[in-house]
């Protein structure tokens, strides 16, 4: 089983979430949005309830917002050979982990997804009009 861990400040994470079901249909993804509910103030406790409820035999992603912020350096202590953390994220990355097979991941192929998830990420006015496919 692949766990899908979205984890941001504020309410990011959930509209990804959000969005990956909308297109996909996806609602397995866990998330975390960290200091919404100043209640809710020990994001440390948080990450950590939240990594030991998932199935320790199963893959887990885990995509954050922003490398060096408070939310990604509380999943560093869960790296490993089956927690793969991303930070960055974007919606094509997250599909992309979401609608894939049951097999584990390689590294060399999460280097793969990363180096696409940058390649879609384009600054569309230096674009052609005509190269443009309309999607919807």
């Amino acid at each position: 089983m692949r766990n899908i861990v979205i984890a941001s400040h504020d309410r990011l994470a959930q509209g990804l979430a959000d969005t990956l079901r909308f297109v996909t249909g996806y609602d397995s993804a866990h998330v975390l949005c960290a200091y919404v509910d100043p209640a809710e103030d020990d994001l440390a406790e948080r990450v950590a309830g939240l990594m030991a409820s998932l199935d320790p035999e199963g893959e887990t992603f885990v995509f954050t917002d922003m490398l060096g912020g408070s939310v990604t350096q509380r999943f560093f202590p869960y790296m490993g050979e089956r927690v793969h953390l991303i930070c960055g994220m974007n919606l094509p990355l997250v599909l992309e982990v979401a609608l894939a097979g049951p097999e584990p991941f390689s590294p060399e192929r999460v280097d793969e997804l990363v180096a696409g998830a940058r390649d879609a990420i384009v600054y569309v006015n230096d674009l052609e009009a005509d190269s443009l496919d309309e999607d919807e």
